[in-house]
């Protein structure tokens, strides 16, 4: 369970910049006129913690097979998704066209996919360190 909440905790700062970086790509294509409050930047915020929560379909107290793993990871976009479309409707984040629904999906994807990458770099930059140690090792032997 640690695990699982030190990548949310890490999670999170990406999400929130992502959401930030979504706003900015939102209102270029439909209101380049908006103009932003503190309390949209804290309701992003509100939206950041909502779209990390479905992170705990991966918790598990045994090793999850590959299979379980790719189910869960299909399980767990769809979960982002489902919530922060229903999140961001309610906030009033998009409008009721179809055309704003999709970009906003689309957002959502983007920032799933930034999310994706962070982790990917940061568990290379992890097994490179491992690797770098375990042949220190060999060549000190």
């Amino acid at each position: 369970m640690k695990a699982i909440l030190k990548n949310m905790f890490s999670h999170f700062f990406v999400i929130y910049t992502g959401a930030i970086f979504g706003t900015f790509i939102f209102c270029f294509i439909f209101d380049r006129e908006a103009v932003f409050g503190i309390d949209y930047f804290l309701s992003m915020i509100f939206l950041s913690l909502m779209g990390d929560l479905p992170l705990l379909v991966f918790y598990s107290k045994t090793e999850l097979t590959k299979v379980q793993m790719k189910r869960r990871h299909l399980l767990h976009f769809c979960l982002i998704e489902a919530v922060t479309l229903m999140i961001g409707r309610s906030m009033g984040l998009y409008g009721k066209s179809f055309a704003e629904a999709a970009v906003f999906f689309l957002i959502i994807a983007f920032v799933y996919l930034m999310v994706l990458i962070a982790r990917y770099i940061s568990n290379r930059i992890v097994a490179d360190e491992i690797n770098k140690r375990i042949e220190e090792r060999r060549k000190g032997e």
